[in-house]
């Protein structure tokens, strides 16, 4: 496959809108919405009205025909857009290649037809069948059966490393956030046995500060006295950060869940500014963020810096020259990581973010007679003691310890390479054979060996691995365009095939700025309880334009719960603590965003914490951002930035954590 154009036009606009010049802000009043937005926030565009003939001619899909796969069965009912067909494909998938709009700035609006979002099912064990509503896709029988048939323009080009036309992947619909899939791992103090992801999907909690009192005299001695801010009622003079841990501490329901808040509204913790004198042409990737039990750590522009969680001081800093596309691991794993860096993102490195220092510096491997690697569109990944990553033409396997060589291609030219890594609970590679040719995914072990190996059915592309215990991949069977998913495919630990869902694209929103496996940030996995949550699109409902959270059962196949919330803007899954989600509601242009946890026990999304005073244009910028992604741990909400800018008026905060 030919290497993808260089980027000629900066990812500033929503996705279902041509690029246009990042400093032009011209008011575009949405529809539905009461509100006037702030000033500092563009508001949308109007959805344009439907067209008089038939639509332009489609990009070429991916899709092939084969032996697999059905799309669900049309439902009847006001709402429902019509299924995409060859002559009028689907308007709601952003065009491949369209890049991400700057911060605060609004994608474009959704269904333009009004909806009205569809009841709950009758119990959480029990759910009643769906009437045809928002949010009620269609439900599969778990076998394999016939895809639909694609448009005729072409066969599929396979995912992973490949980028998309225009140089640049297609960011979410909406809004943004760990390691898709799975919860954001805090890593702890010291190294603990086993991968970088916990199955019970625990939060670790931060240590508590120890408050050494000596009774001399009769007097008390306080270790760390804050003396501005004595507490007056208990004569022991402890501090704001104290008091603080103290109630952590006592709030605190059982490991793993989401405690308790005394207070309903959030407080801003810290911010990192944006930077300046981005050394990109337009824009740069800032991926990679790892927390610990005590530090907040960000791989930005120049370096991977660490904050400290309560008070946003800088504790360590390694300095890394950063390329324009360099991946980092989305995990860690014992309290260790892997980045790439370099100008031409041609070297990586191992980091002990605990002690926060370097493990180790390599070249990746260099084409023969070539001075250094030509990266293109890397994804890194960690498992246990592996660090491995994969780019356009090339990819290896390290030692997260010592830095040793564990694997590379054998071959110049080989006739199957990986093309792409998805770590976790295991390592797991996307295999492709040929151009258009079979594709699969296997789990290797230490020596880059096939432990097991699932093939994908024909007429099928794997676009996504959710997470990786269980293993849940989403695929496009036939869909509408290159990027669509149609189906989830839950595969057991040894990829042997369990069952098939199968959803409505247009319907479910999967949001990412990067075309990685491991790049979607709003599809939260329960290992525990074997569910699936997703997002749905955007729609109008009454007075308000409000989504859906949606949960499948991974067992079943079966729809589960829809999780509505009735208020202006979209709902984004984060993570999962004790069978609750947690989610944020981004609150549109007129309000500001908030935490709600989705209860199964109950079907509600309950308010859980609302975001505070301070910083809140800020606040809710980053929360509307489709070029932010959120994060939960340690008990608070972090705002990681995606993307920074060349021209710093485009860039919001680096970081910013609310708790």
């Amino acid at each position: 496959m030919s290497q993808p154009p260089p980027p000629s036009q900066p990812p500033n606009q929503p996705p279902e809108e041509p690029p246009a010049d990042p400093s032009a802000e011209q008011p575009r009043p949405e529809p539905g919405r009461p509100d006037q937005p702030p000033a500092a926030v563009p508001p949308e565009q109007p959805p344009a009205a439907p067209p008089a003939g038939p639509p332009a001619e489609p990009a070429p899909p991916r899709g092939a025909p084969g032996a697999f796969g059905a799309p669900p069965p049309q439902r009847p009912g006001y709402g429902y857009p019509a299924p995409p067909s060859e002559d009028h494909p689907s308007p709601h998938q952003p065009p491949r290649g369209t890049p991400p709009p700057p911060p605060g700035q609004a994608p474009a609006a959704g269904f333009g037809a009004p909806q009205a979002p569809g009841p709950h099912p009758g119990s959480p064990d029990q759910p009643t069948a769906p009437q045809p509503g928002y949010g009620y896709p269609g439900q599969d029988s778990g076998a394999y059966q016939q895809p639909a048939q694609p448009g005729p323009y072409g066969a599929p080009t396979p995912p992973g490393a490949y980028p998309p036309p225009g140089g640049y992947p297609p960011p979410g619909a909406y809004g943004q956030p760990g390691q898709p899939g799975q919860p954001h791992q805090t890593v702890p103090g010291a190294p603990r046995a086993g991968g970088s992801y916990n199955k019970k999907l625990v939060a670790i909690v931060a240590s508590v500060v120890a408050v050494a009192v000596i009774a001399v005299g009769g007097i008390a001695l306080l270790s760390g006295q804050d003396s501005e801010n004595e507490s007056k009622g208990d004569g022991k003079g402890t501090s704001q950060k104290q008091q603080r841990e103290e109630e952590k501490e006592k709030e605190e329901t059982a490991e793993g869940e989401f405690p308790e808040r005394t207070k309903s509204r959030g407080e801003f913790a810290f911010k990192v500014d944006g930077p300046k004198n981005v050394p990109a042409e337009i824009l740069m990737s800032t991926a990679g963020f790892w927390t610990t039990d005590e530090a907040a750590v960000k791989y930005e522009h120049d370096a991977v810096r660490a904050y400290d969680t309560e008070s946003g001081e800088e504790l360590w800093t390694i300095d890394a020259v950063r390329g324009e596309q360099c991946a980092a691991a989305p995990q860690s794993a014992e309290g260790k990581t892997m980045v790439l860096w370099g100008r031409k993102c041609e070297k990586a490195m191992g980091i002990d973010l605990v002690n926060g220092k370097a493990l180790w510096k390599q070249d990746l491997p260099a084409p023969e007679g070539a001075d250094m690697a030509d990266v293109s569109y890397p994804q890194a990944a960690v498992s246990g003691d592996i660090g491995a990553v994969a780019w356009i033409g090339g990819h290896a396997a390290y030692d997260l310890t010592t830095g040793d060589l564990l694997w590379k291609p054998e071959e110049a030219r080989p006739e199957c390479k990986e093309s792409g890594y998805v770590g976790g609970e295991q390592l797991i590679a996307l295999v492709e054979c040929g151009f258009d040719g079979p594709t699969s995914l296997r789990s290797v072990d230490a020596e880059g060996k096939k432990k097991h190996e699932w093939k994908a059915p024909d007429g099928t592309e794997i676009q996504r691995v959710f997470s990786t215990s269980p293993l849940v991949v989403g695929v496009n069977a036939g869909g509408s365009d290159s990027i669509a998913i149609t189906d989830l495919f839950v595969l057991s630990d040894t990829l042997e095939y369990e069952r098939k869902i199968s959803i409505d694209e247009d319907r479910f929103r999967f949001r990412s700025v990067e075309q990685g496996l491991a790049d979607t940030y709003n599809v939260v996995v329960d290992s525990e309880n074997d569910l699936v949550y997703l997002e749905t699109d955007m729609h109008q409902s009454g007075d308000v334009r409000t989504n859906e959270v949606v949960s499948y059962d991974l067992g079943t196949g079966k729809l589960k719960q829809v999780f509505e919330h009735g208020e202006n803007g979209g709902m984004t899954p984060i993570a999962v603590r004790g069978g609750k989600v947690l989610a944020y509601r981004d609150g549109g242009f007129s309000e500001p965003g908030a935490l709600r946890v989705l209860d199964p026990a109950t079907g509600k999304a309950e308010p859980y914490m609302e975001m505070p005073k301070e910083e809140e244009e800020l606040v809710q910028q980053l929360g509307y951002s489709t070029n932010t992604k959120m994060v939960w741990a340690n008990d608070t909400l972090f705002f990681v930035t995606l993307k920074i800018y060349r021209d710093e008026s485009l860039n919001n905060a680096m970081l910013a954590a609310v708790r």
